[in-house]
C-alpha cells in the first residue's frame, strides 16, 4: 500500500474517532457550564464540530490544491491532537466549544486534501469505498470505546484517541520529511482563486438539477445528527454509557458494511439513493 494511501486512511479512523469520543459524555461536559442550559450547551458542543468545519473547508480545500495536500493532511493532524488535549485538561465549557470548533476545523482541512488526493488513483472508487468504510470505523470506535471507558474515567476515551492521533502526527511528520513537501503548484493570485473556487461551488448550488441531491443530503445528515445530539441526554437513567456507546456504534457499523458493498457493486446511483432514502427513513421513525 503506499504510504501516502496508508496515511490518510490512519488519519481518516483518528480524526473521526476523537470527533466522537465526546459523544456519550455530552451531557457531563455540558453539565461544567450548565445552570439551566445544560441541553442547549450539550446541542452547541456538537455542532461546534460541524460549524468549524462549514466554515474552513472550501478555503482549505484551494489552500490544498495550491500547496500540497498531503502538508494539509498533517496540518489536520496537528489541529486534531490540539483539541483533544484541551477537551482533556478543561472543564470551561466555552473552551471546550472552542476545542470541538478546532476539531472541525481539523475536518475542513483533512477531507478536501483526502478526497483529492485518493481521486488521482485509478482504483478512486474502490479506494473512496475503503476511505468511508475507516471513516464509520473511526466514528464507531470513537463512541463505544469512549462509553466504555467513561465508567473509569469521564475522559479516557477523549484521551485514547488523542494519543492515537499524536502517533498519526508524528507518522505524517514522517511523511513529509521522507517525501518532501510539495511545492506550490499555481502561481495565480489567490484572491482570483478563491472567487473562481466560490462562484463554481455557488453554481453548482444553484443548480436545479442538483436541488433534489441536495435536500436528501440536508435531511438525511441533519435528521441523524439531531439524533445523535439528543441520544444521550434522552436515554440518562435507561442506558449506562457503554451501553450508549455501543447503542449509537451499530449505526456506524452498518455504514461500514455498506460502504464497502457500494464499493463493489455496478448497481447505478439513483438506485443506490433511493435505497438509502428507504432505509434511512425507516430506522429513524423506528428510532422516534
Amino acid at each position: 500500500m503506499e504510504k501516502g494511501r496508508l496515511l490518510v486512511y490512519l488519519s481518516i479512523f483518528t480524526i473521526m474517532g476523537l470527533s466522537n469520543a465526546v459523544i456519550p459524555i455530552l451531557p457531563e461536559l455540558a453539565g461544567f457550564g450548565s445552570g439551566n442550559h445544560a441541553v442547549e450547551l450539550s446541542s452547541l458542543l456538537f455542532s461546534a464540530y460541524f460549524i468549524g468545519a462549514l466554515l474552513t473547508m472550501l478555503p482549505f480545500g484551494i489552500l490544498a490544491e495550491r500547496y500540497g495536500f498531503m502538508r494539509f493532511v498533517t496540518i489536520s493532524l496537528l489541529l486534531t491532537f490540539f483539541s483533544g488535549i484541551i477537551m482533556l485538561f478543561t472543564n470551561e465549557i466555552h473552551l471546550l466549544i472552542l476545542a470541538r470548533f478546532m476539531e472541525g476545523t481539523a475536518c475542513g482541512a483533512f477531507f478536501p486534501a483526502a478526497f483529492s488526493y485518493l481521486g488521482s488513483f485509478s482504483r478512486r472508487k474502490q479506494y473512496m469505498g475503503e476511505f468511508n468504510f475507516l471513516l464509520n470505523a473511526g466514528l464507531a470506535a470513537g463512541v463505544a470505546l469512549s462509553g466504555l471507558l467513561a465508567t473509569t474515567g469521564l475522559k479516557y476515551g477523549i484521551m485514547a484517541f488523542t494519543v492515537i492521533s499524536f502517533l498519526t502526527l508524528i507518522a505524517g511528520i514522517g511523511y513529509l520529511y521522507q517525501n518532501g513537501r510539495n511545492k506550490e503548484k499555481s502561481k495565480s493570485p489567490i484572491i482570483a482563486e478563491i472567487r473562481q473556487k466560490v462562484s463554481t461551488t455557488s453554481g453548482f448550488l444553484v443548480d436545479r438539477s442538483y436541488t433534489g441531491i441536495w435536500i436528501i443530503v440536508f435531511v438525511l445528515i441533519g435528521t441523524n445528527g439531531v439524533l445523535l445530539s439528543l441520544y444521550p441526554d434522552y436515554s440518562t437513567g435507561m442506558l449506562s454509557k457503554s451501553e450508549l456507546g455501543i447503542a449509537i456504534a451499530v449505526s456506524y457499523i452498518s455504514t461500514m458494511i455498506s460502504s464497502i458493498w457500494v464499493s463493489h457493486t455496478s448497481m447505478e446511483s439513483k438506485q443506490m439513493i433511493n435505497m438509502g432514502i428507504v432505509v434511512a427513513a425507516s430506522g429513524t421513525l423506528a428510532t422516534i
